[in-house]
């Protein structure tokens, strides 16, 4: 039986200012996001307000973007056909709307 990792909670600030990523090794690669602080974080807790909503889906795909702000800064949640739940959750969801999300963590490089 596969153990999901803890959930780390975690404010907007020291998510962004985390600047290493590490990726495990074997068939399904895990990769973390390591804080300033020493945290070796795969999956987050995030709690804020949902302050925008935004439906990037293709046609007949259903896919949402959001962005959520705590009192630090923001972050961007994403959720499709992989997250059933909580893709209906945010296609209802009127922001300005308190949340708590638990999900992956991902580096972004653009």
């Amino acid at each position: 039986m596969n153990v999901r990792e803890v959930a780390w909670r975690v404010f907007a600030e020291e998510y962004r200012s985390s600047a290493m990523e590490h990726s495990g090794e074997g068939e399904k690669p895990v990769s973390y996001i390591v804080t300033p602080l020493g945290a070796k974080i795969n999956r987050m807790l995030v709690v804020g307000v949902v302050t925008d909503i935004e439906d990037v889906g293709e046609e007949g795909k259903q896919r949402y973007r959001a962005r959520i702000t705590d009192p630090t800064g923001t972050f961007y949640v994403s959720a499709g056909e992989y997250q059933p739940g909580a893709a209906m959750s945010l296609s209802k969801m009127s922001p300005p709307a308190f949340a708590a999300v638990v999900g992956k963590s991902r580096a972004y490089s653009p």
